[in-house]
């Protein structure tokens, strides 16, 4: 059995961000459903946004 290599700082955030970016997102368009468009809209925005920064974050 291998052992995982502990998680540096900076991978760390970066799967948090994209976590956080997923929900945002999965949650927003939950919420389209409900009527609140201009919030669910904003959510997914937020979401975007932290999928990109992930993705950005992670290239380096």
């Amino acid at each position: 059995m291998t052992r995982m290599q502990p998680m540096s700082k900076n991978e760390r955030r970066t799967q948090t961000s994209r976590i956080v970016g997923t929900m945002t997102i999965a949650v927003g368009l939950l919420l389209s459903f409900t009527g609140a468009p201009v919030l669910a809209g904003l959510l997914v925005l937020i979401g975007v946004g932290l999928r990109i920064e992930a993705a950005v974050t992670a290239g380096r």
